[in-house]
């Protein structure tokens, strides 16, 4: 691969790497920090408040579902950068003026369209667009550089918030978000058929694939390719009609809403073991777990296969689930047990990218990614719900705790029914 080529990859890296930390560590992951400051002074309710935190995830959902990859075919990720940024950018501009909760939920829909394009879907895709091994390893770096960025800024901006008030921090983060749009874009000067070069690795992964051919001899190669050929590198429409496709759906669908259940309820649950005042430590622990998990987990899900990524995740979060039913614990166990969680929730920042290209191949990836995305964050959405609708039902989250358990035996059983394929190289 030449130097020219070598650069460009590396340079649309650190857009994504980037485009992660703004868009998602900084912005969206200490958006509830302005959520006191925000009621008092505008008058509304926390629910009105946190409802513009549920805004972008149904947004980025129905994006992933419906156009993503239809989005990325016509304009390219470098454009997808700018009006995504753009938007970001704005929604942090309105909340700064904002004098009502009107304003405060057009600052929300700009936000979701934005992050329905800049978030970890077009992380996954922009790294399968520019590297051709190593996928699961950069998306984890992208994603895990985005979870410490929000812990680092939580402190910076709860600061800027008490020291000089919330409209200011939303004026700040605006004008760092302007900055990011023109380094990103900078940055990201295309794809590489755009560019005219071959991807990072590209060569690499073809001599991988020749040597493996080889050692499996023509009649294991015939055997693998007839397989192969049944749901891989299909086109889109004819991948809808596959079961494979679905299987998986279902699999990030049941992934996103076991994980971030676990993780988004550990306040309440340390409030209920009798922790209240150290719920704060409880979820730094999570959110601590989730950065330095990241990395490690693409690891393993190139080396040996994001099944067994997932089954590592599942079997973490079904470890938290079953601690979290007793009614007590130390704080030293319920801090191993937020570290499960987050670890567990990390497979939601880093599986998908390279899960989607290992079980249906590279033609129409950005649709294929697209419904599998936005099939995980419509657990996420699901998730929070669900355990406090059982909460509110049942004044226990026994119950729900115990699906979760068993959730994660049939998140294991799905990815490796799905994943039975031979591994894209």
């Amino acid at each position: 691969m030449g130097g020219d080529s070598s650069a460009y990859a590396w340079k649309a890296f650190a857009a994504i790497c980037i485009m992660a930390v703004m868009w998602t560590g900084i912005q969206f992951n200490c958006m509830n920090l302005y959520a006191a400051p925000v009621v008092e002074d505008l008058g509304i309710s926390r629910s009105q408040f946190m409802l513009v935190l549920s805004i972008p995830g149904v947004i980025s959902a129905a994006i992933s579902l419906f156009c993503f990859g239809a989005i990325e075919q016509r304009i390219g990720i470098r454009k997808m950068i700018l009006v995504g940024g753009t938007l970001n950018t704005l929604s942090f501009l309105s909340w700064t003026f904002m004098n009502s909760i009107w304003m405060l939920y057009l600052g929300g829909t700009l936000y979701g369209l934005g992050c329905g394009i800049t978030a970890y879907t077009c992380v996954s895709a922009a790294v399968n667009r520019w590297f051709k091994q190593r996928i699961g390893t950069l998306v984890g770096v992208a994603n895990s550089l985005g979870s410490a960025a929000g812990i680092v800024f939580a402190v910076v901006i709860a600061a800027l918030i008490a020291a000089l008030g919330w409209r200011y921090s939303f004026a700040l983060c605006a004008a760092m978000s302007a900055l990011s749009v023109v380094v990103c874009v900078t940055l990201y000067k295309g794809s590489p058929e755009e560019l005219g070069v071959p991807a990072m690795y590209a060569n690499q992964a073809q001599d991988d694939g020749s040597e493996a051919q080889a050692s499996r001899g023509k009649g294991a190669f015939i055997a693998g390719a007839a397989e192969a050929a049944a749901t891989q590198d299909l086109p889109f429409n004819q991948v809808l009609r596959t079961s494979r496709l679905w299987v998986l759906a279902l699999g990030y669908l049941l992934l996103g809403t076991a994980t971030y259940a676990l993780m988004s309820t550990l306040p309440l649950f340390a409030l209920d073991l009798g922790y209240g005042d150290l719920q704060g430590q409880v979820v730094s622990a999570s959110l601590f777990a989730v950065a330095a998990a990241m990395v490690p987990l693409g690891v393993l899900c190139d080396k040996l296969g994001t099944k067994w990524g997932i089954a590592l995740a599942s079997v973490l979060m079904m470890v938290a689930a079953l601690a979290l039913r007793a009614t007590s614990m130390s704080f030293a166990v319920l801090m191993l047990v937020a570290i499960c969680a987050g670890a567990s929730y990390s497979a939601c920042g880093v599986t998908v990218g390279v899960g989607v290209k290992e079980a249906l191949g590279e033609v129409d990836f950005s649709k294929k990614l697209g419904v599998c995305s936005g099939c995980l964050y419509v657990g996420l959405a699901l998730g929070p719900a669900i355990t406090n609708f059982f909460y509110d039902m049942t004044g226990s989250y026994s119950s729900i705790l115990l699906m979760y358990a068993v959730l994660a035996v049939a998140i294991i059983a799905l990815f490796f029914v799905g994943m039975r394929s031979q591994r894209a190289k």
